[in-house]
């Protein structure tokens, strides 16, 4: 019988129905993780350490917050028979979450038809906004590919995906008999209302997001929206498809030795998320 191996890279027992490490459940641990561009490393979220953040009080913490959500469903499953519908939203869901965690970021909360994705949190990463972008991005590509290769039997997909950075306070949710953290402040409200602003097939990150990656990312600014919130309106930037493969390929691979754990750069990141991938495969086939 083939090992069941879920998209963060957790093999997963008979009598397992969530994951250990991630917490999702077999249903869409069972799909492998869909094929990321690029060559690529990842520093895989380690589940103890998840089991000792998961019991930490609150604590402020500077990490992006992403919001994915597959546009028209409920129009799709409208009057769907459940079973139904879930097959419609599974594979896009494991689409979403496989690439959240082949770059390094948490499922905080599946939201029916969505994602809310943590990356540098609750676990700290000095490149969280490298990879919400960079997971954003491959999310886009994949669905293009999926609409492709499933044209002449299934309707198109869009996503539509909205990132912001800033600080947080994060929490466990345990306490509600859920195994997601809570992510408060503005700024997991920034994303949301970016997600909403964003067109389907798209990527709108805020300023503050924007800033910590233009050495990297392609942009282009959309301009200053008013936010409910913020007292003043909000710049924001949608990320580009085609210019990021060139762009990243060309980061340098060696940085200063200000710390000792340094930064990754684009290149670093896609050949993480290459690896996992690449392993999660492996391991299903066996």
């Amino acid at each position: 019988m083939p090992t069941t191996v879920c998209a963060c890279g957790n093999r997963l027992k008979r009598t397992d129905r969530y994951c250990s490490s991630c917490g999702t459940a077999r249903s869409l641990a069972a799909l492998k993780a869909p094929p990321v561009d690029n060559k690529l490393p990842k520093r895989r979220v380690n589940a103890s350490s998840i089991d000792s953040a998961r019991h930490a009080v609150p604590e402020r913490k500077h990490a992006t917050v992403m919001f994915a959500d597959l546009c028209g469903s409920t129009e799709q499953i409208g009057n769907a028979d459940p079973e139904e519908a879930r097959k419609y939203l599974d594979p896009a869901l494991a689409l979403m979450s496989g690439h959240v965690k082949a770059y390094g970021g948490i499922i905080s909360q599946l939201l029916g038809d969505g994602v809310l994705a943590l990356f540098g949190a609750p676990l700290a990463q000095e490149d969280h906004a490298l990879r919400a972008c960079l997971a954003g991005l491959a999310i886009q590509r994949a669905v293009i590919d999926w609409n492709r290769d499933r044209a002449e039997t299934d309707k198109p997909i869009a996503i539509r995906v909205g990132i912001a950075s800033g600080e947080l306070v994060v929490s466990s949710a345990s306490e509600y008999l859920s195994s997601h953290y809570r992510a408060d402040g503005l700024t997991a409200h920034l994303a949301k209302r970016n997600e909403g602003l964003a067109t389907p097939g798209s990527v709108v990150v805020s300023a503050s997001t924007f800033r910590l990656v233009e050495r990297h990312i392609e942009a282009k600014l959309l301009g200053t929206r008013a936010i409910a919130g913020f007292e003043s309106p909000i710049e924001l930037y949608e990320l580009l498809l085609k210019e990021q493969r060139p762009r990243a390929a060309s980061l340098p691979r060696s940085r200063p030795r200000a710390r000792q754990h340094r930064a990754s750069t684009a290149v670093d990141i896609e050949r993480g998320a290459r690896h996992r991938a690449m392993r999660c495969s492996a391991w299903s086939n066996e």
